[in-house]
């Protein structure tokens, strides 16, 4: 049980990555990418980019 816990989490960071670069990709701001994942802060954003 705990490793479909670990699994869904993994599929949830890895989706939500992906999400993000393809926004990226896709010319949107960093500012406006921030606040659609939620971010505190655009510095956050840019390290998990990284």
């Amino acid at each position: 049980m705990n490793n479909l816990k670990t699994v869904k989490k993994i599929r949830k960071i890895a989706l939500r990555h992906k999400f993000v670069t393809t926004l990226i990709n896709s010319g949107q701001l960093i500012k406006k990418i921030s606040a659609i994942v939620g971010h505190a802060s655009i510095t956050m954003t840019e390290r998990k980019l990284k």
